[in-house]
Formats: structure tokens, sequence, C-alpha cells
């Protein structure tokens, strides 16, 4: 099914980032894909029995013990390897569960701690970022929000300046320093709309699976973007990562859209992609998430992500053995260059309880007015009829419309949804699974999950 711009008919979840698995692999020798592991090939049956052993609830209200275990038997049902869920009424976390393992071999359980690589929720920060950016430079008077002292760090920064005032109809060009053009339609602009709605004309493809890779390897040295973009590039390949649809008229799930998002937000702001999602989202918002994972050390334990693979979980991703992963972003990182490094597109660790607390930046205006993220007006643009980067899909919980984003990547099928016109939201970060075959958009095991949790949360009243 493929949805015509701004209706984004189903979530789209595009993994188009299984060259950067295998460029983390190779660069840090952190995944043992080839070593023996007796409990990583236990039958499915035995491994969740034990996983379902291990269930955590937080600070969710009294008489959730029914739902509990109800989503404990779907964690079974669908061979969960370890799951983070949570439940968001009126901006208050009503209910949250922790079950099954964040690492297999090691035998350590998913916490209220622990971080997931959330794929493509990313992108919501990143519009976010973005979005923060637009108003400042078209809100009179406004300090710009990405005009901080000095980079914090890491990186040489491109020649500071103030955020200047840009449409989201206007042409990229003028911020990327380079003419962007699809060579099928070179006389039609690229805008900052339709890189955060997908309709930029990407295509995506080998080579930008290519140039991510080589960006993973080389983080520090990487490739500008008009490497790839520009005629006469390395990795340009005749255009071959642009479609013949002309920019503005046709759906394509991007991520590198996104990494491009990336990149205009260190060029609008002088300073590196994560240090500002850092500075103007996370901190105000008290989150402990962050894009580089070298910054969560061991205090905040990742979650392994796994595949299945002949009866066994195979780790693909974030499986450090309890260390704190290493520090890839260094002096060479060049700001406003290219931010694939920092994986604007997929690369966020977050918690349920990140989520949660991030998510009511859509669902309460005043919280995000209390916390300078987004003004209402911007909120309300984002997740209107012709969305920016969110979806809207009336797929998930039948014969109503939700809103938010869904990511996958590396057996990772992870969502985060709130209900148009109601109050709640509902959170879900899996590990690795057998989700069942995609209909709609959906895999029974979304769809299943999340009606059990929203009749669970309906049933108890006001709690």
């Amino acid at each position: 099914m493929t949805p015509t711009p701004g209706t984004a008919a189903t979530p789209h979840r595009r993994t188009g980032e299984l060259a950067f698995a295998a460029a983390l692999i190779r660069t840090t020798n952190e995944l043992v894909m080839n070593l023996p592991s007796l409990f990583l090939r236990l039958p499915g049956s035995l491994i969740l029995a034990v996983m379902m052993l291990t269930t955590t609830t937080g600070q969710a209200a009294p008489g959730t013990e029914a739902l509990d275990r109800q989503v404990a038997a779907l964690g079974e049902k669908y061979s969960i390897v370890g799951l983070s869920a949570a439940a968001v009424r009126d901006g208050t976390v009503v209910w949250e569960t922790y079950q099954g393992r964040a690492d297999v071999t090691r035998g350590v359980p998913v916490t209220p701690e622990t971080k997931f690589r959330i794929a493509s929720i990313s992108k919501v920060f990143t519009a976010t970022a973005l979005m923060q950016l637009w108003e400042a430079g078209n809100r009179p008077g406004a300090p710009a929000p990405s005009s901080p002292t000095g980079d914090s760090g890491g990186g040489r920064r491109e020649p500071s300046r103030s955020v200047v005032g840009f449409d989201l109809d206007d042409d990229v060009s003028d911020t990327l320093g380079f003419k962007l053009r699809n060579p099928h339609h070179p006389d039609v602009p690229i805008t900052f709309r339709q890189l955060l709605t997908h309709t930029a004309s990407f295509a995506d493809g080998a080579p930008y699976d290519d140039f991510l890779m080589f960006t993973y390897d080389h983080p520090n040295e990487a490739p500008a973007m008009s490497e790839l973009l520009c005629e006469g590039g390395g990795f340009y390949r005749d255009g071959a990562v642009f479609s013949e649809h002309a920019p503005g008229t046709h759906y394509a799930y991007s991520n590198l859209g996104f990494g491009l998002l990336g990149t205009l937000v260190e060029r609008l702001s002088g300073e590196r992609f994560d240090h500002y999602c850092t500075r103007t989202i996370f901190q105000p918002l008290d989150l402990s998430c962050r894009f580089n994972p070298a910054e969560l050390g061991v205090a905040h334990p990742l979650a392994v992500l796994y595949s299945s693979s002949g009866g066994q979980w195979e780790p693909r991703c974030d499986d450090y053995h309890g260390a704190a992963p290493p520090e890839r972003l260094k002096d060479g990182y060049r700001t406003g260059w290219n931010a694939l490094p920092c994986a604007p597109q997929g690369g966020l660790r977050a918690s349920a309880r990140d989520l949660a607390r991030f998510s009511r930046v859509f669902t309460d205006p005043a919280f995000a007015r209390k916390h300078h993220i987004l003004r209402a007006s911007t909120v309300t643009l984002m997740q209107s009829t012709k969305p920016l980067t969110l979806h809207r899909s009336e797929k998930l919980v039948p014969g109503e419309l939700w809103i938010g984003h869904t990511g996958s990547a590396y057996g990772l099928l992870s969502l985060m949804f709130w209900e148009e016109s109601g109050p709640l939201t509902v959170i879900v970060l899996t590990n690795g699974s057998k989700p069942g075959a995609e209909d709609g958009g959906w895999t029974p095991m979304e769809r299943e999950l999340v009606g059990t949790i929203v009749s669970g949360i309906r049933s108890m009243g006001s709690l």
C-alpha cells in the first residue's frame, strides 16, 4: 500500500540501515555473531519460559496486575526477547511493565533504566530540532536556541551564525551551501517540508547504503553530503539515489532525507547534531536519552537487539557485553558537513520513560511551552492532516485515529502513538520478537499489544 503525501495511511519503519549495522559490527568488534552461546541456542519456547520469570512493574497504579499478565502472555505468544512498555494518560504514566531480557547471554533483565536503539522514532526528535530552528528564525526578537557559547566538545565547528529565518517551502540549497537537485527535474527545488514529509524524491538504495557504511567507518573523516548528492561526487553514481518522481509529488520513505535534515540542523545552529538535541530537547525535558551512546556510560544499560535465525537469537546491535560504548565522534568531526555519524535517522537510545515524557510535547501544549520545546501552533502543524514526520493511522486501534511513529531495525520493533482526541499515549519497545507478517502497516504483535494495553487502561477508569 503506497500512501499519498500527507495521509501516511500506514506507519513506515524503513530499515535501510543494514549497511549501518554491518559497519557497526566491523568498526567496534563488539558483536559476537559467531561465538557459541548455550543460552542463545536453547529452543525458543524454553528461552521464553526463562525470560518471562522476570517481570518488573514500575510506578503504575494498583490494580494493573491483570494487564501485566495479559502482556506477559503476549510476550510468550510472540517470542518477545525483552519488552519495555508504558501508558500515559493526561500526562501521567499510569502503567508500565518491563519483561524479559535486555541481554540474553549475560542474563540481564529489562528494567526502567534500559535504553533501546529506537530506530525511526528518532526521526521525531530530528524533526523537533529542525522545527525549533524554524521557530527561532521566524519569531521576531526570539533568541536562537542554537547559539551556544561554543560547541560542547568533539568536533570542528562551522563558523557560528545566528539562526536566520527560513520558510518550510524554501530551497534547502541555500542552507546546505551546495545546489541540491534531482537530475531528472533540475529546475525543481528540494525543500525543508519535502524532507520532513518524505516527498523529496530520494530513492535511497545501494548508493545511500554504501555512503552510510563509509561514513560510519570514518565518522571523523566523513565525506560531505555533496559527495552523494551532487554530480562529480564520489558516491553520486549518475544520481542513482534520486527517483524519477519530481520533488513534492510522491511519498517515498527516506532515511537519507533525515540524515540531510540532521545536517541542516548543524548548518543552521553551528552545533553538532547530537549536542544540539541534548541541549535543547533532552536537558530541558530531563531526559537521559542520547544520540551518542558513549555518553550513556554504564549507568544506562543498552538492550542488545536480536533477530531470529535457525531457531536461535542472534545479537545484531548494541552488544557491548556490559562495557560502556566506545566514543567514536572525536575532534575530527566536521559540523555541518554530514550528520549521519550522529544517526539522526534512527540512532537514538532511549527508554520507555524517556519516550513517555517526550510524547507530552505533542499531547500537552502547556508542557511543551513550559519547557521551551515547541509552540502549540508548531505542534498542531506537525500532526495535522498533512503531518510533518509523524504518521496518522486508523489501523492500529481500529476505528480510532492515532498519531505517532514506529521504528524497526536489527530485530527491534518500537512505537510511540497517542490518541488524536483522547488522553492516552502508548509506548512499546521490543529488542527481538516473532511479530507475524505486516498487514496494513502493522504486525499482529503490534496490534494485539496496543489493543490489549488500551483496553486494559480504559477498563481501569480513573485509576
